[in-house]
């Protein structure tokens, strides 16, 4: 992850322009896009097939929310656009639909039903 610049909002937050680099190893598709590794299905396969392997260059925005009564940072939030990548390398909107259907992140680089300890190549 990069820091591409710091801004601070109105509120007194700051904020924090991203980019993150994440590869797609057989053991992140197996992990994070399981429903991808469907031997039966050769669409999915197709699809599979395309993100191993594949270095995912994402913008991202964190926000650091700072509570003017305690004089510290209240939350921690975090996104970063992985919809854009994925639709670069795919090319349609099904596919990418595809993707993220039933996948542990959602297009906006959330986790979701996801052990947190499962590593992500950087």
């Amino acid at each position: 992850m990069t820091l591409d610049g710091l801004e601070r909002s109105v509120d007194g937050s700051l904020i924090a322009i991203t980019r993150t680099s994440i590869s797609i190893s057989e053991h992140t598709l197996g992990s994070v896009f399981p429903h991808l590794c469907d031997d039966g299905d050769e669409d999915l396969n197709r699809l599979a097939g395309k993100l191993v392997g594949h270095r995912f260059h994402m913008l991202g925005v964190t926000r650091f929310e700072w509570s003017a009564a305690s004089q510290r940072v209240s939350s921690v939030t975090a996104q970063s656009d992985m919809l854009t990548p994925m639709l670069r390398l795919l090319g349609n909107l099904e596919d990418v639909s595809r993707v993220f259907h039933k996948s542990r992140v959602s297009s906006d680089f959330q986790w979701s039903g996801m052990n947190p300890c499962i590593p992500v190549s950087y």
